[in-house]
């Protein structure tokens, strides 16, 4: 019962429903502190932490995470969505920037790799693809099936499903060369939009996919506008998409689309982010206005701008 509350306020949340989706974990969290049902609380802790990563809040979203591992502590006792809570902290490290939760989330990943368990390999294969996105690494085929795998895998896994994994492993298909991967996660996403259209987040990752695959502007605005307020770390990164492709529309438009995904990201606290859209607007010759908050020149979690040239 638990698990079928989950993935309701995942459908909810797919639907664009977000705020009653907030609302069913929300309640879920009252109701099972007020009984006593502690051992419930992780889950909750963990799915509310994902709709805060979709929402773009990822400050919240690690405070969340933390929660649910200080109730899994004090109760002694696993729960169903741990591998699932950790594929969510790696996605909101991958944002701000934090080096040691990617690398505790890499050690992690092995362990599941090794495991005879398949959701446990398929975790551990997405795992693996976003470090190695983070560390600028390249990729190989298998690692992207396996990681394919779990970005297909539905609602008969623990963890609900996350359209926008779909844009993750286009980008890192097309980086690592590997363009017949990138067209076939494309077809995947565009027949989910087709066999779901009460979904429009299904269409808009279908869109922002595709306009990666083929390099095109007008798909990856269209993109950026399909998300609108719900989506605001995937419509940031549309934008920075659309202002990285060579510029025949002008620098004027580049210069736009980086400056609207900067305002998205430092909005959700995405450092790392917004330290690339910053270095990608200073390459055009534009000194962005300092943000507040900014962290430290040294801050960590940077990496070469290459992997994320989001080509």
């Amino acid at each position: 019962m638990a698990l079928a509350t989950s993935w309701r306020a995942s459908l909810l949340s797919l639907s664009g429903n977000d705020q009653d989706a907030r609302d069913l974990v929300r309640e879920a969290v009252e109701e099972a502190e007020q009984r006593g049902r502690r051992a419930l609380l992780p889950l909750w802790r963990t799915t509310q932490a994902r709709h805060l990563l979709d929402a773009g809040q990822l400050a919240v979203a690690e405070q969340e995470l933390d929660a649910a591992e200080q109730a899994t502590a004090a109760t002694g006792l696993s729960f169903t969505g741990e591998l699932a809570a950790l594929a969510t902290r790696a996605r909101v490290a991958f944002h701000t920037g934090d080096d040691a939760t990617i690398e505790a989330c890499t050690a992690r990943a092995h362990v599941c790799l090794s495991s005879n368990d398949p959701q446990q390999r398929q975790i551990g294969a997405w795992i693996a693809l976003i470090t190695a996105a983070y560390r600028d690494r390249h990729v190989t085929g298998h690692q992207l099936s396996s990681a394919a795998a779990y970005s297909r895998r539905g609602h008969v896994h623990t963890a609900g499903i996350d359209p926008a994994d779909a844009v993750m492993l286009v980008r890192a298909a097309l980086v690592s060369g590997l363009r017949e991967v990138a067209a076939s996660a494309v077809e995947f996403a565009e027949s989910r939009a087709q066999r779901n259209p009460r979904f429009p987040l299904f269409e808009a990752v279908a869109t922002h996919a595709r306009g990666l695959l083929e390099a095109d502007r007008g798909r990856l605005m269209d993109a950026a506008e399909r998300y609108g307020s719900s989506r605001p770390l995937l419509r940031a990164q549309a934008w920075e998409d659309a202002g990285g492709l060579p510029a025949a529309a002008g620098f004027a438009e580049a210069q736009a689309c980086f400056e609207r995904a900067l305002e998205e990201y430092e909005a959700c606290g995405a450092h790392r982010d917004s330290r690339r859209a910053r270095s990608r607007l200073r390459k055009l010759g534009v000194r962005p206005a300092a943000a507040a908050n900014a962290p430290d020149i040294e801050w960590r979690g940077l990496t070469r701008l290459n992997w994320v040239s989001y080509a």
